[in-house]
């Protein structure tokens, strides 16, 4: 003789409502932690970006692209230009670098991979 399993006694609407609350209330808080990690690395970020501002010829403006509450830091390399954008709350990092000319375009077209090539060429040839 098998035993079977005994079947699960069906939810009420009321159970599954809070069934399903609670699940949201999870799922919240764990994109809440999200939200604040990806914070935490976009300020990481601000920091070495302003450093490099502060280094070379740079200026922040608008970003036209995005959010109105974003800019765009613009930073001359030896290597070629780089950009990112910065939030908002980023901005007191950025009191150091002077403010776009809203009449000129800044941007040189690179994309975010030749970004990255001429850091690291940059890098490369403060490593020597």
């Amino acid at each position: 003789m098998t035993e079977t399993e005994p079947t699960a006694k069906p939810m009420t609407h009321e159970e599954q409502a809070e069934y399903f609350y609670a699940k949201w209330e999870r799922t919240h808080v764990e994109l809440g932690d999200t939200i604040n990690n990806l914070n935490a690395a976009y300020r990481e970020r601000a920091h070495l970006v302003a450093l490099l501002a502060a280094i070379y010829p740079s200026h922040i403006g608008p970003a036209p692209d995005t959010d109105p509450s974003w800019s765009i830091v613009y930073v001359q390399l030896p290597t070629g230009q780089a950009s990112w954008h910065i939030a908002r709350s980023d901005m007191p990092l950025f009191a150091h670098v002077p403010t776009s000319d809203p009449t000129k375009t800044h941007w040189d077209g690179h994309t975010t991979a030749e970004k990255y090539e001429r850091i690291a060429r940059l890098a490369a040839d403060y490593a020597g």
